[in-house]
């Protein structure tokens, strides 16, 4: 694995979750299993050529409340953490905490699952990202 800051020999799809875990300095702050399930996702869209900026990895983990910082972005590239932020989740999923997914269209709560973002857009609420699923 490359020293933090330092563009790693593999491709970033090529990385190994673990070392890339530990290097990321993630324990305590993104559950293992949920690092792995995005890694997963992750791989699979770069595999099918989905990802727009394949050095970019960013996970909403769900299973904390919005009161807690959720929010990841990695750059896998260079092996470091930009950032670790609040972010709220949709209208209906629930209140400090996710309860309720959907994935009908014009449902305005969140869905699981992987995706690319659309956009980013300012609203009553802040900065937001566009996503598509």
């Amino acid at each position: 694995m490359a020293a933090a800051g330092a563009t790693p020999a593999l491709a970033p799809a090529d990385l190994d979750a673990d070392a890339l875990y530990n290097e990321l300095k993630l324990k305590g702050r993104l559950e293992r299993k949920v690092f792995e399930t995005a890694l997963r996702g992750y791989r699979t869209m770069s595999q099918r050529n989905l990802l727009k900026n394949p050095d970019l990895l960013t996970v909403i983990d769900y299973t904390r409340c919005s009161s807690q910082k959720r929010f990841y972005v990695m750059d896998l590239r260079n092996v470091r953490l930009l950032y670790q932020e609040l972010v709220a989740h949709g209208r209906g999923t629930g209140d400090n905490c996710a309860e309720r997914f959907s994935n009908d269209e014009g449902s305005l709560m969140n869905s699981l699952g992987f995706y690319t973002t659309a956009g980013a857009y300012t609203r009553k609420n802040g900065h937001s990202l566009q996503f598509r699923q």
